[in-house]
């Protein structure tokens, strides 16, 4: 949720596609047309894990003699190619499918790195340098050299999923927290904001990469299948299961429905958390850190932002509104008050020799 909320409030290419719209309203509505559209596409994410894991936990292709995959970021093509495998075509055409949407959000993210370097870099830097289309253009192959060359890093770094969670969601954390607290407070300075920043960004990178982090439980999966059977073009995978009231002895090795080996389920591991919880607390800790540092540095330095009503959230406007409302309500019931007492008194002067 985290990262998704980072992704509509935040995201360079999110934002980068709603300014091509014609004005503020036509991009409140493409944005709330999109948010159901995006729940349903991650409930189908959810529901094909469960359907390839219901499909190969009595016949794990991973563990087995034969091996037909070696990583489980195989497993999504060779679900389609073992299953739709005798359509002709029908195979391709999913592959095809998830290609063209990596490589759609690819291409969006170069372009997106060209822009940024181009206003907050090159222009700054050098002010009298006009950029043209044509430099936008080589940005955006040099960028997409970096990205191919980084791919085969990744490759060899584990889990892809995994990893783009990790790295994703330590970034989107602190990201969201900037932009809520530059939204919704004016008490927030650039001091403040860097050092949640900071401070968040090296807690969710220790909770991720230390190197004494466990290993997660993976569900309970079988080898049963007691042979892989090819057709003609070595895409059909036909289990076949034995002795189905014995699968108890054919555990997958790294699973269990214990804890985990060198963990207690009685204490609070700090270091062993899950990585889909680390974009949650680095949010949290830049939110906490920046505003309390913002609040100490405002203190110490004696100096307060004057920020414009253009700047914060509408929300946060009618609430400032309703507060100085009231502010101004009571002030002028005091005054009303304090002049009424004065009254009382200058007659209690007056006429207090004649008593």
């Amino acid at each position: 949720m985290i990262i998704m909320m980072s992704n509509f409030g935040g995201d360079q290419l999110q934002v980068q596609r709603l300014v091509t719209l014609r004005n503020v309203k036509r991009s409140r509505i493409a944005t709330f047309i999109s948010i159901p559209m995006i729940v349903s596409f991650q409930l189908l994410c959810c529901m094909s894990g469960l359907v390839v894991y219901a499909y190969f936990r009595y016949c794990d292709p991973i563990t087995s003699s034969s091996k037909p995959i070696n990583s489980a970021d195989q497993l999504i093509p060779y679900f389609i190619s073992t299953t739709l495998g005798h359509l002709p075509g029908i195979p391709g055409l999913c592959i095809c499918g998830i290609f063209s949407a990596s490589l759609s959000t690819v291409s969006s993210s170069i372009n997106s790195l060209a822009s940024i370097a181009s206003e907050d870099f090159i222009q700054p830097l050098f002010p009298k340098f006009k950029v043209k289309v044509f430099h936008i253009k080589l940005m955006s192959l040099f960028f997409g050299i970096i990205c191919i060359a980084l791919s085969f890093i990744i490759a060899s770094l584990g889990h892809l999923i995994k990893m783009s969670v990790i790295l994703i969601g330590n970034l989107s954390g602190p990201n969201l927290a900037v932009f809520l607290l530059a939204a919704c407070t004016t008490t927030t300075n650039e001091g403040g904001v860097i050092l949640g920043l900071v401070t968040s960004i090296a807690l969710a990178s220790c909770l991720s990469f230390i190197p004494e982090r466990k290993t997660d439980p993976f569900l309970p999966l079988y080898n049963e299948c007691t042979s892989f059977e090819s057709t003609e073009h070595n895409t059909s995978f036909v289990p076949s299961f034995s002795g189905l009231q014995n699968h108890t002895n054919y555990i997958y090795p790294n699973a269990t429905s214990g804890p985990i080996n060198g963990l207690k389920t009685n204490g609070v591991h700090t270091f062993h958390i899950s990585y889909m919880w680390v974009s949650c607390l680095a949010f949290l800790t830049c939110l906490f850190v920046g505003y309390v540092g913002s609040m100490v540095i405002s203190f110490f330095s004696g100096k307060s932002e004057d920020v414009s009503e253009i700047h914060l959230s509408p929300i946060r406007i009618r609430f400032s509104k309703k507060k100085l409302e009231n502010k101004n309500i009571k002030s002028l019931v005091e005054k009303e008050e304090a002049e009424l007492q004065v009254r009382e008194l200058i007659n209690y002067l007056i006429l207090s020799p004649y008593t």
